[in-house]
Protein backbone atom coordinates (compact mmCIF):
# COMPACT_ATOMS: atom_id res chain seq x y z
CA UNK A 1 0.00 0.00 0.00
CA UNK A 2 1.11 3.52 -0.69
CA UNK A 3 1.33 6.36 1.76
CA UNK A 4 -1.66 8.62 1.75
CA UNK A 5 -2.17 12.06 3.31
CA UNK A 6 -5.23 14.07 4.15
CA UNK A 7 -4.73 17.75 3.52
CA UNK A 8 -6.95 20.64 4.33
CA UNK A 9 -5.89 24.15 3.45
CA UNK A 10 -6.83 26.23 6.44
CA UNK A 11 -4.97 29.45 5.65
CA UNK A 12 -3.46 30.01 2.27
CA UNK A 13 -1.97 33.45 1.99
CA UNK A 14 0.06 33.40 -1.24
CA UNK A 15 0.35 31.67 -4.57
CA UNK A 16 1.21 28.17 -3.73
CA UNK A 17 2.57 25.28 -5.62
CA UNK A 18 2.63 22.05 -3.71
CA UNK A 19 4.71 19.18 -4.92
CA UNK A 20 4.24 15.68 -3.67
CA UNK A 21 7.58 13.97 -3.29
CA UNK A 22 6.31 10.55 -2.32
CA UNK A 23 3.05 8.68 -2.62
CA UNK A 24 -0.04 9.04 -0.65
CA UNK A 25 -1.40 11.75 1.51
CA UNK A 26 -4.59 13.59 2.35
CA UNK A 27 -4.60 17.29 2.01
CA UNK A 28 -7.34 19.88 3.77
CA UNK A 29 2.22 30.93 2.00
CA UNK A 30 12.50 37.68 0.95
CA UNK A 31 13.35 35.25 3.40
CA UNK A 32 11.27 32.29 4.31
CA UNK A 33 11.08 30.55 7.63
CA UNK A 34 9.68 27.13 8.49
CA UNK A 35 8.33 28.50 11.77
CA UNK A 36 4.60 29.25 12.04
CA UNK A 37 3.52 32.38 13.87
CA UNK A 38 1.05 32.52 16.72
CA UNK A 39 -1.33 35.30 17.61
CA UNK A 40 -3.36 37.37 15.20
CA UNK A 41 -2.19 37.64 11.60
CA UNK A 42 -5.33 39.41 10.36
CA UNK A 43 -8.01 38.03 8.10
CA UNK A 44 -6.98 35.29 5.64
CA UNK A 45 -6.52 36.37 2.04
CA UNK A 46 -7.47 32.86 0.94
CA UNK A 47 -9.19 30.24 3.07
CA UNK A 48 -9.43 27.04 1.01
CA UNK A 49 -11.76 24.55 2.67
CA UNK A 50 -12.86 22.40 -0.33
CA UNK A 51 -16.56 22.99 0.48
CA UNK A 52 -19.05 20.88 2.41
CA UNK A 53 -20.69 17.52 1.86
CA UNK A 54 -19.33 14.52 -0.01
CA UNK A 55 -18.65 14.29 -2.79
CA UNK A 56 -16.94 17.59 -3.39
CA UNK A 57 -16.80 19.02 -6.90
CA UNK A 58 -13.63 18.41 -8.96
CA UNK A 59 -10.96 21.11 -8.94
CA UNK A 60 -10.16 22.87 -12.21
CA UNK A 61 -7.45 21.33 -14.40
CA UNK A 62 -5.29 24.42 -13.75
CA UNK A 63 -5.35 23.67 -10.00
CA UNK A 64 -4.02 20.10 -10.06
CA UNK A 65 -2.32 17.62 -12.37
CA UNK A 66 -4.01 14.75 -10.51
CA UNK A 67 -7.21 13.11 -11.74
CA UNK A 68 -10.44 13.51 -9.75
CA UNK A 69 -12.42 10.42 -8.82
CA UNK A 70 -15.71 10.37 -6.94
CA UNK A 71 -14.88 7.59 -4.47
CA UNK A 72 -13.76 7.38 -0.83
CA UNK A 73 -10.52 5.59 -1.74
CA UNK A 74 -8.69 7.09 -4.75
CA UNK A 75 -6.08 5.08 -6.65
CA UNK A 76 -2.47 6.19 -7.29
CA UNK A 77 -2.24 9.58 -9.01
CA UNK A 78 -5.84 10.46 -8.13
CA UNK A 79 -7.64 12.62 -5.59
CA UNK A 80 -11.11 12.95 -4.10
CA UNK A 81 -12.83 15.68 -2.09
CA UNK A 82 -14.56 13.99 0.83
CA UNK A 83 -16.08 14.75 4.22
CA UNK A 84 -15.33 11.21 5.44
CA UNK A 85 -13.55 8.04 4.35
CA UNK A 86 -13.62 4.56 5.89
CA UNK A 87 -10.72 2.06 6.12
CA UNK A 88 -9.49 2.32 2.53
CA UNK A 89 -7.51 -0.70 1.36
CA UNK A 90 -7.60 -2.04 4.96
CA UNK A 91 -4.56 0.17 5.56
CA UNK A 92 -5.76 3.78 5.89
CA UNK A 93 -7.26 5.61 8.82
CA UNK A 94 -10.99 6.19 8.97
CA UNK A 95 -11.85 9.90 8.98
CA UNK A 96 -15.28 11.18 9.99
CA UNK A 97 -14.55 14.91 9.55
CA UNK A 98 -11.99 17.46 8.42
CA UNK A 99 -9.51 18.93 10.93
CA UNK A 100 -12.11 21.44 12.21
CA UNK A 101 -14.41 18.65 13.40
CA UNK A 102 -17.17 19.67 10.93
CA UNK A 103 -18.70 16.32 9.84
CA UNK A 104 -19.72 17.92 6.51
CA UNK A 105 -16.41 19.78 5.90
CA UNK A 106 -14.45 18.39 2.93
CA UNK A 107 -10.75 17.61 2.74
CA UNK A 108 -8.62 16.78 -0.29
CA UNK A 109 -7.67 13.10 -0.21
CA UNK A 110 -4.65 12.52 -2.46
CA UNK A 111 -3.16 9.16 -3.35
CA UNK A 112 0.08 10.37 -4.90
CA UNK A 113 1.93 8.67 -7.69
CA UNK A 114 5.55 7.57 -7.37
CA UNK A 115 6.63 10.49 -9.56
CA UNK A 116 6.68 13.88 -7.78
CA UNK A 117 4.10 16.26 -9.17
CA UNK A 118 1.95 19.29 -8.46
CA UNK A 119 -1.22 18.31 -6.66
CA UNK A 120 -2.44 21.81 -5.76
CA UNK A 121 -1.66 25.17 -7.43
CA UNK A 122 -3.41 28.48 -6.87
CA UNK A 123 -2.86 32.16 -7.64
CA UNK A 124 -3.51 34.82 -5.02
CA UNK A 125 -4.25 38.43 -6.00
CA UNK A 126 -4.60 41.66 -4.03
CA UNK A 127 -1.43 41.37 -1.97
CA UNK A 128 0.18 44.34 -0.25
CA UNK A 129 3.87 45.00 -0.89
CA UNK A 130 6.35 45.03 2.01
CA UNK A 131 4.02 42.84 4.04
CA UNK A 132 4.63 39.45 5.64
CA UNK A 133 2.37 36.52 4.85
CA UNK A 134 1.92 33.09 6.36
CA UNK A 135 0.92 29.99 4.42
CA UNK A 136 -0.19 26.92 6.32
CA UNK A 137 -1.99 23.68 5.56
CA UNK A 138 -3.35 20.92 7.77
CA UNK A 139 -1.93 17.56 6.66
CA UNK A 140 -2.35 13.96 7.77
CA UNK A 141 -0.63 10.75 6.71
CA UNK A 142 -3.55 8.38 6.15
CA UNK A 143 -1.53 5.19 6.58
CA UNK A 144 -1.86 3.22 9.78
CA UNK A 145 1.45 2.02 11.24
CA UNK A 146 3.19 -0.34 8.84
CA UNK A 147 6.03 -0.31 6.36
CA UNK A 148 5.67 2.03 3.43
CA UNK A 149 6.86 5.21 1.80
CA UNK A 150 6.25 8.25 3.96
CA UNK A 151 4.95 11.30 2.09
CA UNK A 152 7.16 14.39 1.94
CA UNK A 153 5.51 17.58 0.71
CA UNK A 154 7.22 20.69 -0.64
CA UNK A 155 5.35 23.99 -0.41
CA UNK A 156 6.67 26.54 -2.92
CA UNK A 157 5.65 30.20 -3.02
CA UNK A 158 6.40 31.67 -6.44
CA UNK A 159 5.91 34.78 -8.50
CA UNK A 160 3.72 34.25 -11.55
CA UNK A 161 6.90 33.99 -13.68
CA UNK A 162 8.05 30.98 -11.59
CA UNK A 163 10.62 32.81 -9.44
CA UNK A 164 10.64 31.06 -6.05
CA UNK A 165 10.21 33.44 -3.11
CA UNK A 166 10.16 30.77 -0.44
CA UNK A 167 9.76 27.04 0.01
CA UNK A 168 9.33 24.57 2.83
CA UNK A 169 9.58 20.79 2.98
CA UNK A 170 7.40 18.92 5.45
CA UNK A 171 9.96 16.16 5.82
CA UNK A 172 8.45 12.70 6.20
CA UNK A 173 4.87 13.12 7.38
CA UNK A 174 4.69 10.71 10.31
CA UNK A 175 2.60 7.57 10.47
CA UNK A 176 0.38 7.60 13.57
CA UNK A 177 -1.65 4.94 15.38
CA UNK A 178 -4.76 7.11 15.16
CA UNK A 179 -5.70 9.97 12.78
CA UNK A 180 -3.68 13.10 13.58
CA UNK A 181 -3.77 16.40 11.68
CA UNK A 182 -0.49 18.38 11.62
CA UNK A 183 -0.13 22.03 10.61
CA UNK A 184 2.73 22.72 8.18
CA UNK A 185 3.68 26.02 6.65
CA UNK A 186 6.02 28.97 6.30
CA UNK A 187 6.16 32.69 6.85
CA UNK A 188 7.39 35.09 4.16
CA UNK A 189 8.66 38.46 5.38
CA UNK A 190 8.48 41.79 3.58
CA UNK A 191 7.45 40.74 0.11
CA UNK A 192 8.71 43.07 -2.62
CA UNK A 193 6.28 45.12 -4.67
CA UNK A 194 3.92 42.39 -5.76
CA UNK A 195 0.16 42.33 -6.05
CA UNK A 196 -0.18 38.76 -7.31
CA UNK A 197 1.64 35.48 -6.68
Amino acid sequence: MYEVLAILFDLMRLFLKILSCFPAFVFFALPASGQLCTGSLGDPIVNQTFGNGSPGQPLSAATTSYNYINVDCPNDGMYALRSATVNCYNAWHTLVSDHTGDPQGNFMLVNASFEPGDFYIDTVRGLCSNTGYQFSAWVMNMMRPQQGIKPNITFSIEKTDGTVLGSFSSGDVPVTASPQWNNYGLFLKHLPQLSML
